[in-house]
């Protein structure tokens, strides 16, 4: 009965997201995530990127309209390819054509989907996703998994605040603690965890970026 309640769950999820995707980049520029999400990309920058001289391997968690790949796209050119993984089809239409111009794989899915390769991702990015999850553990253990040896686990994930209530009450996140997240990610063995604080706007308020190496 619980697991039908939780698969019952997801399909509402996933249908208020499909709606909600020909108007969703447009609410987050209007939020000023795009500026954090530059913000992110910029610390991530500062902290190094694997070299890969064939490319880095990118795998953007969550994808929704695209807009944490498309900052994270604009910055390197290094870029072997860039899968986009989302449960919502129409999140990730949009996405893909977002990214048109770079070597995108869309892949239909949530987090723990199985045909995605273990231990070849440099760098896995994420935003906003985990908070649909009941707890992270099972997700950090599954992005490590997935991350090659000294890869980027690049996340921004709502934090407590009453905006964040609001949030929750419309799209059922969970708010989460820095020092919650920092325990999670020790116990999936992904650490040198650094924090980014946003400088501004609703993002400042509701989110943290996080930058975990493997």
């Amino acid at each position: 009965m619980k697991a039908f309640t939780e698969q019952s769950k997801q399909r509402s999820l996933i249908a208020l997201y499909d709606t909600a995707s020909t108007k969703w980049q447009d609410a987050i520029d209007r939020l000023g995530y795009p500026g954090a999400y530059a913000e992110l990309i910029c610390a991530v920058h500062a902290t190094g990127l694997p070299f890969r001289s064939n490319g880095l391997k990118v795998l953007d968690v969550g994808t929704g309209t695209g807009a944490l790949a498309k900052t994270f796209a604009e910055s390197e050119t290094n870029i072997q390819t860039l899968d986009l993984l989302d449960p919502s089809q129409n999140m990730l239409d949009i996405a893909a054509q977002a990214l048109r111009t770079r070597p995108v794989r869309p892949v239909h899915g949530a987090i723990g989907k199985r045909q995605l390769p273990e231990a070849e991702y440099d760098v896995i990015l994420c935003a906003h996703t985990i908070e649909h999850l009941s707890a992270p553990d099972a997700a950090f253990a599954w992005f490590q998994s997935l991350l090659a040896p000294d890869g980027l686990l690049v996340m921004s994930i709502s934090k407590p605040h009453w905006c964040t209530s609001l949030i929750r009450w419309r799209w059922g996140h969970k708010a989460y603690r820095p020092r919650d997240v920092h325990q999670a990610l020790r116990a999936a063995q992904l650490d040198h965890v650094t924090d980014v604080l946003f400088s501004q706007g609703p993002p400042s308020r509701t989110s943290v970026g996080y930058i975990a190496k493997n």
